[in-house]
């Protein structure tokens, strides 16, 4: 039946009791137990479809403090046995969740302020850099060593390239190189320059 009604795309569902109840608790701003229960169970069953996308993103939001239950608890299976519909449109749903959770801050912003603070600092490394976002990664990179025992070390390439392992930079016109076990930002221009 399931896989009918999500065939058909429109489905008729005359669901009046659950509908006025849900409209009748967000005009009083009041939510309880039994109320969430319901929206649970309406998330639970809708099919997902372009036409009933902004009643499940408007029920996605207000069962959002449920969700964190299965979150606190790492069951991802209960989650999606609950929530089948957090699959469905792309995974904007989770996006949304991962949004509500994490206020995100402006990265750009933030790393302007944090480079000018490191090349203050240790204003006497790396002064053979001239672009200063190359120069505050090498920092960086230079301050945070990797550790363990099995790593091998490349002290030549490391002299020649602050940023060995993380990015290497390749001629214009030079084939890309072969692919090693550790990812590796490749980049096409002048060595040590940031291209834009």
């Amino acid at each position: 039946m399931e896989y009918l009604a999500k065939k058909a795309e429109e489905r008729v569902i005359r669901r009046t009791s659950i509908k006025s109840k849900i409209e009748i608790i967000h005009d009083n701003a009041e939510d309880t137990d039994l109320d969430v229960i319901a929206m649970i169970e309406e998330l639970k069953f809708i099919t997902p479809t372009i036409s009933t996308k902004s009643r499940i993103e408007h029920l996605w939001d207000a069962t959002f403090i449920s969700r964190n239950v299965y979150r606190k608890n790492k069951d991802f299976f209960a989650y999606l046995e609950e929530f089948p519909v957090a699959s469905a449109f792309d995974g904007q749903l989770i996006d949304f969740d991962f949004c509500k959770m994490y206020t995100l801050t402006d990265f750009w912003r933030n790393w302007m302020e944090w480079q000018c603070r490191i090349l203050t600092m240790y204003g006497d490394l790396y002064k053979e850099l001239h672009d200063d976002f190359i120069r505050a990664l090498s920092i960086v990179r230079a301050k945070n060593p990797a550790r363990g025992s099995k790593r091998l070390r490349d002290e030549k390439n490391t002299m020649m390239n602050p940023l060995n392992g993380i990015i290497d930079w390749v001629g214009v016109d030079d084939p890309l190189p072969m692919p090693n076990k550790i990812p590796t930002l490749i980049v096409k221009g002048e060595s040590l320059q940031s291209q834009g």
